[in-house]
């Protein structure tokens, strides 16, 4: 076993960066546990399972400022309060190619400040608000910038093509907008991408905003890499995002 030491997660939230504002970060998992007992089961409980949830949360350092620019932990959370479907990526690193996960979100409280002489703190609280739940993937773009149509990131390898009874997932976070993006994400049989497909397209985006793809529904043979490429962009566009199979 090789232990992971967290030092460099990544959060995205819709079109918001908190990595550099949070020290602890947590995504959770569950299913309902169900009671189904009776009588003849030799004092043996019985359970079935029932709904499941995910959702994440992330100790967070307050931040404000005298005009709502896009650095402000407070401006964001704010605005985010009662809103829901918006996608959320986390990783436990900044490596592409290593295990992200993602849902789509809703936020309905949290809190602010603390006591004195204690640095100014905020809880983020998310809970899953789509039925697609929680997706395991990679992440196929750490944050950074990108000002060119062409391929960004990394080609991400899965073990498997996508089977008639699986989906293929992509988040993409615009931290930072530059004129117009188009990106769609490729497909294909080997690390060069000599013969890709587009399976998606996401955008234009000329906003800082997040998107949570329209899941494509498989089969796709034969097919187990995946990247995003630009096919327009005019500005520079600072981005982030992951891609998964499940």
């Amino acid at each position: 076993m090789t232990a992971t030491v967290l030092y460099n997660c990544q959060l995205y939230v819709d079109g918001f960066d908190y990595t550099g504002h949070s020290n602890s970060v947590e995504v959770s998992v569950e299913t309902d546990d169900q009671d189904l007992t009776v009588f003849g089961t030799d004092g043996w409980k019985q359970r079935a399972s029932g709904l499941k949830d995910c959702s994440a949360k992330a100790d967070v350092f307050w931040q404000s400022a005298a005009t709502d620019n896009v650095d402000a932990v407070d401006v964001e959370l704010f605005g985010k309060l009662g809103v829901v479907q918006f996608p959320v990526t986390m990783t436990p690193s900044s490596t592409e190619t290593d295990t992200a996960y993602m849902f789509r979100s809703a936020s309905f409280a949290h809190s602010v400040l603390g006591d004195v002489g204690d640095l100014s703190m905020t809880n983020l609280e998310l809970t899953s608000s789509d039925t697609q739940g929680l997706i395991r993937g990679k992440l196929a773009k750490a944050k950074g910038n990108i000002s060119s149509a062409a391929a960004f990131g990394t080609g991400c390898q899965f073990s498997a093509a996508v089977s008639s009874t699986q989906f293929l997932y992509a988040t993409f976070h615009v931290f930072a907008p530059g004129t117009t993006l188009t990106v769609v994400v490729e497909s294909d049989d080997n690390s060069g991408f000599t013969t890709a497909t587009t399976r998606a397209t996401i955008g234009p985006i000329t906003t800082r905003t997040g998107t949570w793809m329209t899941r494509v529904a498989g089969p796709i043979a034969t097919d187990t890499w995946y990247r995003f490429r630009a096919t327009t962009c005019t500005g520079t566009f600072s981005v982030g995002g992951a891609i998964a199979i499940q």
